[in-house]
């Protein structure tokens, strides 16, 4: 499974504001934190998805 894609379609649903999202936003935080624990992301895609994940819950306040 490619998780770096599974979780870039996750987040651009949040960020080009699609009425119906597949992932919830706890769900995309814990799936991070797991994809980095089991090293299935890289640090860069980790930086990446965390910013994104931040920027969204920011917005969305």
């Amino acid at each position: 499974m490619d998780y770096s894609k599974q979780l870039n379609k996750a987040l651009a649903e949040y960020e080009n504001f699609k009425p119906v999202k597949q992932y919830s936003i706890d769900w995309i935080c814990d799936r991070i934190s797991w994809c980095w624990k089991w090293k299935k992301i890289t640090k860069e895609e980790k930086d990446n998805f965390c910013e994104r994940i931040i920027f969204i819950m920011e917005d969305n306040l």
